[in-house]
């Protein structure tokens, strides 16, 4: 990347800190670097949980929510035209957050629940909206007492019928995830109640 890339840390209390590359000194592999949220300024206890790297904005913050919802928000919603290091509302506080992306083009994203279930999504079936803080859409039709769990892209999943866990529209309740693509994609195993 250059210099005047900015990065975008996304933290758990819904702000997002901006800085630009630059304003991290160059060092070597072995150097431990800098703590974050002190070199930032974020609030005491505040974490970050997500960094995006942009050099023109373009594209998508994908957020899924444990209640099964998905914000999309453009990232033009994060350029400030003054030199603004601290953005509040940066998602939503509605539900907790499971997973960020930025997204610069569509991809498609394998969506499990704590139920043991798989939803394969196309993030071009999300509509975007302009609201930074907007709850988002829901994808996923939980059963009771289940939540969204580990999102991960297609690429990343190994099956070998992926295909099987593709719904033709949004929301959708998924399919029970395969034993050979749970041990394949290192879920945990069950426990045994007896």
């Amino acid at each position: 990347t250059k210099n005047n890339a900015q990065l975008l840390f996304f933290t758990d209390a819904h702000q997002v800190y901006k800085c630009r590359v630059g304003d991290f000194a160059d060092g070597k592999a072995s150097v431990m670097g800098e703590y974050v949220p002190a070199r930032l300024g974020m609030d005491a206890g505040e974490r970050p949980v997500y960094m995006a790297l942009t050099e023109d904005y373009a594209g998508h913050m994908l957020f899924l929510f444990e209640n099964g919802k998905c914000a999309k928000v453009p990232m033009q919603s994060y350029a400030t035209k003054q030199n603004r290091k601290k953005l509040l509302n940066a998602y939503s506080d509605k539900s907790k957050l499971v997973w960020a992306a930025c997204l610069p083009e569509e991809t498609e994203l394998a969506i499990t629940t704590s139920a043991g279930r798989m939803l394969l999504v196309h993030s071009a079936q999300i509509p975007e909206k302009q609201t930074k803080t907007t709850a988002g859409i829901n994808v996923y039709t939980l059963k009771k007492n289940s939540r969204l769990s580990r999102i991960m892209r297609k690429e990343d999943f190994v099956s070998e019928d992926i295909e099987y866990y593709r719904s033709g529209k949004i929301p959708g309740t998924g399919h029970f995830i395969n034993d050979s693509d749970k041990t394949a994609n290192n879920f945990p195993k069950q426990l045994d109640l007896f």
